[in-house]
């Protein structure tokens, strides 16, 4: 997802513009954290669980010894 933002004339944008384009950056910002913040969220559950199967396999093979 590549944005660019860009404007098309030669002279200077106005403010208004610049607000826009601002408030566009924010909300693709804002997309984009929300994004990887959940992927994120889901990579660590799948590490606890890994961890915890691990943990639980040692715990098995400890008690059978």
């Amino acid at each position: 997802m590549d944005k660019s933002y860009r404007f098309v004339s030669d002279t200077e944008p106005t403010i208004e513009q610049l607000d826009n384009l601002m408030l566009e950056v924010l909300k693709d910002v804002k997309e984009r954290a929300a994004k990887a913040e959940a992927k994120f969220k889901a990579m660590q559950a799948i590490a606890l669980q890994q961890a915890l199967e691990v943990w639980q396999q040692k715990q098995n093979n400890s008690d059978h010894e």
